[in-house]
């Protein structure tokens, strides 16, 4: 499991005019007018930031705007200061509160919000590393008009940005190293100016990024890992040495024979023409030393479930994908790997930071491919379930080990609720491309928890319909349904194809039209609580993009992270 390169440090409120010598490289938070910070450098190197900035045709401390200041006699080791705008318009602070709980009036400014403190780790990180130094400082400085920066949630957020911005998948380079692949950069301190919490509280906030980052850091690798590397067998082995690493976490795994004997026939049907035996993996993270004055013990509580799809790899079986469409097809096991990288971060993080619920990650690791034994389209087969599915495309398989694996979820856990993550469709990336995940949900409440975290965690998902008009559309007319829709729609016809394996889960026409309601609406209280995030088109990037490698996304880790610290309170 890959750690950061660099270290992250905190410093509160230093000294600027004996830190300055120390560090070859300053970041400085600034707005359009310069604050007591600015002025402090400005005068240590003889007024060349306010010349830099009468210079400058373009710089008025906007958010995502950077100024070099150099070519200064200094003190010490300092030899370069940039600048890094951070106003913000009145709108994109509106759904923020300085004190207390944020203001939900508007989640997606929030989002925004976020996601520019997001963006200002990955530009000091990309900026540090392009300069080539082995420590920097970053003055950030609480300057805003409503202080945000001095809250820890929002200090974190942008070290942890920079630490995710390190992250390079090299394990499969031969040769030596060069240009601009040389990470130099060993160390980052924070300066936090105007900290209105204790540096004990940030500390705290910050224990949680690390964490994440381990999570994502996980996930992306595991993503990125060729096919060939990393089939179902190697996938659950590597989740099994997760548990030597956390008391808190017990790895379980089922192999061919035990899927068999269970019923798992959908999911081996999906598998069956790959050289490669399946695996379905659960992993049980079991809250220990639960803190004074909880409700109940551990054990009494129902636990929270995720569940993963990991298809290693996804020809399509006999309704084969175009070559173009094939060669990133080791992304499919996306939702498993946001589950591996979610429990993970849940079990190094534990009850020390909240994390009170028992969780459960499942997933079913299976290679598409075809081949003599491949299941075909018109076959018929039968789920863990009883139902039966008419398979008509072959590359629709997803769904299959889904069916098996959320029926067999609900069976052995009774969880409180359950999410699957999936590469499901690619209609999903026709709809909302790599900004969004399509979420669907049963429940109103669990679908307002989703979006809630979701604005915290900087990872957006959108939530598209359930409704009987297209669930009809996998009607078939030999079997209880079949595996792919009519001609549109083809992510939400997937989702209605799951909710189908969800107890007493189906919402009516009129649970629908509430939907703007925050309430549970779920037609029986025997429902399971349940949603399903399409992650297709968040998974994997083509290019790289700020704060974002190409490739693997890490997508899901901190919405679930987040999901199970809200199921604990």
């Amino acid at each position: 499991m890959k750690s950061p390169p660099f270290e992250i440090e905190f410093e509160s409120a230093p000294q600027l005019e004996s830190y300055a010598t120390d560090y070859p490289l300053i970041f400085l938070s600034c707005c359009k007018a310069a604050g007591s910070n600015e002025t402090c450098l400005d005068k240590l190197t003889g007024g060349s930031i306010s010349r830099a900035r009468a210079q400058s045709q373009r710089f008025c401390g906007r958010s995502g705007q950077l100024l070099d200041v150099s070519g200064f006699e200094a003190k010490g080791k300092l030899g370069r200061i940039v600048l890094l705008g951070t106003e913000r318009s009145a709108s994109a602070e509106a759904g923020v509160s300085v004190d207390g709980e944020d203001d939900a009036a508007d989640l997606d400014l929030k989002t925004d919000f976020i996601s520019e403190i997001f963006s200002e780790g990955a530009r000091v990180f990309s900026r540090a590393h392009a300069i080539g130094v082995s420590s920097a400082l970053w003055v950030y400085d609480g300057v805003r008009s409503k202080d945000f920066t001095a809250r820890p949630a929002y200090v974190s957020e942008g070290a942890l940005s920079a630490l995710l911005s390190s992250y390079r998948f090299d394990d499969y380079r031969t040769e030596d190293e060069h240009g601009d692949r040389v990470l130099r950069l060993r160390k980052l301190v924070l300066s936090v100016s105007g900290m209105r919490y204790s540096m004990d509280a940030l500390e705290t906030e910050m224990a949680r990024r690390r964490a994440e980052c381990a999570g994502i850091f996980l996930a992306r690798d595991l993503v990125n890992e060729p096919p060939n590397e990393l089939p179902p067998q190697e996938f659950a082995s590597r989740i099994s040495s997760m548990s030597s690493a956390s008391s808190s976490l017990r790895v379980e795994v089922l192999d061919e024979s035990a899927l068999e004997s269970a019923g798992f026939r959908a999911l081996l049907a999906v598998a069956r023409a790959s050289e490669h035996d399946a695996r379905v993996v659960i992993m049980h993270y079991e809250p220990q030393e639960l803190p004074k004055g909880s409700p109940a013990s551990s054990s009494s509580l129902p636990p929270l479930v995720f569940v993963g799809k990991g298809v290693t790899f996804d020809s399509g079986g006999l309704s084969l994908k175009p070559a173009k469409s094939m060669e990133d097809m080791k992304m499919d096991m996306g939702g498993a790997a946001a589950v591996v990288g979610a429990l993970c971060a849940i079990s190094q993080l534990g009850t020390k930071h909240g994390f009170n619920r028992a969780c459960v990650g499942i997933v079913g690791l299976v290679e598409n491919m075809p081949g003599g034994n491949a299941q075909r389209p018109g076959d018929i087969v039968r789920t863990l379930s009883g139902k039966t599915v008419e398979v008509l495309n072959t590359d629709a398989e997803g769904r299959l080990l889904l069916a098996d694996l959320l029926w067999y979820a609900q069976e052995r856990f009774s969880p409180c609720a359950m999410i699957d993550l999936a590469t499901l469709t690619g209609a999903m990336i026709v709809a909302l491309g790599e900004e969004y995940a399509g979420y669907f949900s049963n429940d109103e409440g669990l679908a307002s928890r989703l979006l809630s975290c979701s604005s915290s965690s900087g990872e957006k998902i959108w939530r598209l319909p359930l409704a009987q008009a297209y669930d009809s559309q996998i009607d078939s007319p030999i079997a209880d349904m079949k595996n792919i829709g009519g001609g549109g729609a083809g992510s939400i016809t997937a989702a209605q194809f799951l909710q189908r394996f969800i107890k007493d889960g189906k919402i009516s026409e009129k649970s629908s039209e509430k939907s703007s309601k925050k309430k549970d609406v779920s037609e029986a209280s025997s429902a399971t609580k349940w949603a399903h995030i399409d992650i297709a088109g968040v998974t994997w990037a083509a290019k790289a993009r700020l704060g974002r490698p190409q490739g693997g996304s890490g997508f899901g880790v901190r919405l679930l992270t987040s999901l199970a610290r809200d199921f604990s309170d």
